[in-house]
């Protein structure tokens, strides 16, 4: 985070930052990351640690590993950044980087994001996919599958 805070210093930039799990990559993750990339030219995603996808999701959880999960973000060529949140909520890495727009998607009320105070505006993006989040897909391979052992 630190290197993050160094570069904003030094160079002209409107930050735009997110964070989640992307457990599961979706088209609505996909949506979210693109709207992210046009509010701002550095584009900073934290993910959640499997720790950390752990205890927000339940002990099953995540199904793909962080190094899957950073790898696949890094891959899509959007982001500056790619950064681990080892923490149970963003608070204390925005407090750091502190983000120009902090961004989430539709399924978010502005007033519950977590950490907001610490970016000059925060943004709800409608991805127009707010049906799909990565817990439904889950589910709905469970029900299809009749398995419990998933």
């Amino acid at each position: 985070w630190c290197q993050i805070v160094q570069y904003k210093a030094v160079v002209s930039t409107q930050s735009t930052g997110t964070n989640g799990c992307f457990d599961v990559f979706h088209l609505g993750h996909l949506r979210l990351l693109k709207e992210c990339r046009k509010l701002g030219n550095y584009l900073i995603i934290a993910v959640n640690s499997d720790d950390s996808v752990r205890a927000n999701k339940g002990p099953t959880r995540p199904i793909n590993s962080l190094e899957h999960r950073m790898a696949l973000l890094k891959e899509l060529e959007i982001a500056d950044e790619v950064v681990i949140l080892h923490d149970l909520t963003p608070e204390r890495m925005l407090e750091e980087i502190r983000p120009d727009v902090l961004v989430k998607g539709a399924d978010y009320k502005v007033e519950d994001i977590l950490g907001r105070q610490f970016a000059k505006e925060t943004v709800v993006v409608d991805a127009d996919c707010l049906d799909i989040t990565s817990s439904k897909i889950i589910d709905k391979i469970k029900r299809l599958g009749n398995t419990e052992n998933f």
